[in-house]
């Protein structure tokens, strides 16, 4: 049997070998092995590479085309967020070389508010759920949030993607369940024992020892980023009747906010994306 020749077609060819249906099957097992590798390249990288090496090989489709509508679904998965925020500087010339000479347009799609900071507003539609009667919205870009071209991507991720919040959830549901847990400590005959135990149920963590229970609040507090919420808690926090004997918090400095008054705070942040 002759070995494998690698022809100036770059096809695999077996000769003299006494073709039967059977050899199809040996082929093709042979051509499954196959398999190229790029170390040192990221998975974005590979992605970005594997998307120029199919319009490659889709522009010799099309090479007696004039004209051309490409369609690239979701070109931003895998890519790191400074590849997403480079992609259309660095991938538009290459594509451009690419079907060099002919005609035409490309939609995109995409999950990354990070893209459309290099697009025209009149040129994006964004797609919604309604969120009471849970039925698909369409709208321009310019309908439904600012201009997107050179946009604060901060403020495109709050916008563009329809965030109710720009802190996480799960820090939302910590940062509240401990200011109710720490303003209720504060209430004259506070029952330590009841909320407790509503504090360990919302953050799922069952039953709380009194010292794990303070050493759960510390830690929160202590990791608040919002300086004016975690200085206000810290306040309240050395206040606690029941705990007068708790060591005291570092930063400590006199509160002037009511707990009302640091929700609205809290919501007030979240309003205006700080």
């Amino acid at each position: 049997m002759q070995k494998h020749i690698l022809t100036e077609r770059d096809y695999f060819v077996i000769a003299n070998y006494g073709w039967s249906i059977g050899n199809f099957s040996f082929l093709r097992n042979i051509m499954l092995s196959l398999s190229l590798k790029w170390p040192g390249l990221s998975s974005g990288q590979l992605a970005l590479l594997n998307l120029f090496g199919r319009l490659h090989s889709l522009a010799e489709e099309v090479k007696d085309k004039e004209s051309i509508l490409l369609l690239l679904d979701e070109v931003d998965l895998e890519l790191h967020p400074e590849w997403q925020r480079k992609w259309i500087s660095a991938a538009l010339p290459i594509i451009g070389e690419i079907f060099k000479g002919k005609h035409g347009q490309i939609i995109l799609t995409t999950h990354s508010p990070i893209m459309l900071s290099d697009i025209y507003g009149e040129n994006v539609l964004m797609l919604r759920k309604d969120p009471e009667t849970g039925e698909r919205q369409v709208g321009y870009g310019d309908e439904v949030t600012s201009t997107s071209f050179g946009q604060n991507i901060h403020q495109l991720f709050k916008e563009s993607f329809f965030l109710e919040q720009t802190k996480g959830d799960y820090s939302l549901k910590i940062i509240n369940a401990t200011i109710k847990a720490v303003y209720d400590l504060n209430q004259e005959l506070a029952d330590a024992a009841t909320i407790k135990a509503d504090f360990a149920s919302e953050l799922g963590v069952g039953d709380l020892s009194d010292g794990q229970f303070r050493a759960y609040l510390e830690k929160v507090i202590g990791a608040i980023g919002e300086k004016v919420i975690a200085q206000k808690l810290q306040d309240m926090y050395q206040t606690i009747p029941l705990w007068s004997q708790v060591p005291s918090l570092e930063g400590k400095r006199a509160g002037d906010l009511s707990t009302e008054e640091l929700r609205q705070l809290l919501r007030q942040r979240e309003e205006a994306g700080q």
